[in-house]
């Protein structure tokens, strides 16, 4: 599968606006994407509706990475930090609670990994912006 083409090249049966990074970030809505993609390239349609098409779904994928990184940086987060919060507290009145340190660790090692996983959203978020603004949007 390739990259956004370049406009000139809108006409070929096998354009497909969306690279695999950015079909993976459709989620749910690939499906969809898909059939609409299918019923493109039966029909004459002309190179601005294409452009359109691919417009739209890029600015979809956009849209579910910006809904994932929330949930990575904001609400699930928060939550997260609140209970390590808490039990480093609870730690402090009872340093010697074996159950408390794990609980700290497993807290801790969650917390880095929703900070790792919202980098990598913040990677595809660029990639999907970059064939955007490829598409003149």
């Amino acid at each position: 599968m390739q990259s956004v083409p370049d406009e000139a090249h809108t006409s070929r049966p096998d354009w497909q606006p969306l690279d695999a990074r950015a079909r993976a970030a459709l989620g749910d809505a690939e499906p969809c994407y898909v059939r609409e993609l299918q019923h493109i390239a039966q029909g004459e349609v002309l190179d601005e509706l294409r452009l359109k098409f691919g417009t739209r779904w890029l600015m979809e994928a956009e849209r579910k990475l910006y809904s994932r990184r929330y949930y990575h940086t904001g609400g699930a987060v928060t939550h997260v930090k609140a209970m390590l919060q808490l039990v480093e507290e609870r730690l402090r009145t009872d340093p010697g609670n074996e159950g408390r340190q794990a609980r700290r660790a497993e807290l801790q090692a969650r917390l880095d990994s929703m900070r790792r996983a919202a980098g990598e959203i913040d990677t595809e978020l660029s990639h999907v912006r970059d064939q955007r603004e490829r598409l003149g949007f």
